[in-house]
């Protein structure tokens, strides 16, 4: 059931543009936000994308925190993995950054865009093998006009995105992803 207490939030980012979060990152953010209420013990965990503009990920970083501080989060229950370019390296670096800290979750609930979820939750279950995962749903959708990525523009580009994902994960495992990343889009 995924309203039970959880000791680890992580919501899925999108990326972010100069002057606010993409619309389904933003959802994300307040929907780990708002599920923190019922697990006030639990960290919130994030990394944030490199590959939108050059320093995307500080911008991506700040807004997040301010949001999550915003909604009575302490700061010593924020988690900030660092800049990342694909799903499988942000759960990676969240588990990195938790390991760390001494932290090894036991229940993790993840907040994604709903094509998104099938690749978060199979990427999760390989990273945290021994974790009780639960993948929601956010709101807001990933599909975007003034989306910095142009494949998020569309509708049709963000399905083709999720296949090829789901294709990649099928063919050749978790493994290759850790090295994958993406160029930085145009200004």
């Amino acid at each position: 059931m995924w309203l039970t207490e959880r000791d680890l939030i992580i919501p899925i980012g999108y990326t972010t543009l100069r002057d606010r979060l993409a619309d389904a990152t933003r959802a994300a953010v307040e929907e780990a936000a708002e599920y923190w209420q019922l697990s006030p013990d639990a960290y919130v965990a994030f990394a944030s994308a490199s590959h939108a503009f050059p320093g995307s990920d500080v911008v991506e970083s700040l807004y997040k925190v301010e949001l999550l501080l915003r909604a009575g989060i302490p700061v010593d229950r924020i988690k900030y993995a660092g800049p990342i370019t694909n799903t499988a390296r942000e759960c990676l670096l969240i588990k990195k950054v938790l390991a760390a800290d001494g932290i090894k979750p036991k229940s993790i609930i993840a907040f994604a865009d709903i094509l998104h979820t099938r690749s978060v939750g199979w990427v999760l279950h390989r990273v945290f093998p021994d974790a009780d995962i639960v993948v929601c749903c956010i709101a807001a959708d990933a599909v975007q006009s003034d989306h910095p990525l142009p494949l998020q523009r569309t509708r049709i580009g963000w399905v083709a995105t999720n296949f090829c994902r789901q294709l990649f994960f099928w063919v050749f495992g978790l493994w290759p992803a850790k090295y994958i990343s993406q160029p930085v889009a145009p200004s």
